[in-house]
């Protein structure tokens, strides 16, 4: 699982255990899906690389994973939260792209499990819509093992043909 995608960032910083992601999850009123809890657990997050998430017609840069644990309070998934306070509509937002839009997980419905861009200058901020969310993978685990790298500034190739 994520062998192909590196993260730094979080070196320094012990992975979560399981009794510390559970009480996250039950101190935020969270289930989440089997393949991001995994994650966490391995890996917690961090600045991937590759970390470009394309979808047809655009794409952007991942700038962080949030993890459970970090010395930078501002690469945690506890600040996420409660800067963007999404998750009782049904979104958890789990990495940054950056240019500060996010890239959300959603909790419930048909879509349970796929990963959304929310583009902060398509919506309205407050109260959030969520009327421009455009999917760009059915699971975390294949948001992570899509992203690719970034194509060389002298090459002829746009990003969407990779």
């Amino acid at each position: 699982m994520h062998q192909s995608v590196k993260f730094d960032g979080g070196e320094e910083t012990p992975l979560p255990s399981r009794d510390e992601l559970a009480q996250f999850e039950v101190a935020h009123g969270l289930e989440l899906p089997g393949d991001y809890r995994d994650f966490i657990l391995k890996v917690n997050g961090g600045m991937p690389f590759p970390n470009l998430c394309l979808w047809p017609e655009n794409g952007d840069f991942v700038a962080v994973v949030y993890g459970l644990n970090y010395t930078d309070e501002w690469m945690t998934l506890g600040r996420a939260i409660s800067e963007f306070d999404s998750v009782s509509s049904g979104y958890l937002p789990v990495a940054v792209s950056n240019g500060g839009n996010y890239f959300l997980l959603r909790l419930s419905h048909s879509e349970s499990g796929g990963i959304h861009f929310w583009d902060h200058e398509l919506e309205d901020v407050d109260p959030i819509t969520f009327n421009h969310l455009i999917q760009v993978a059915p699971s975390f685990s294949d948001f992570i093992n899509d992203l690719v790298d970034t194509p060389a500034e002298d090459e002829s190739v746009h990003p969407l043909d990779i």
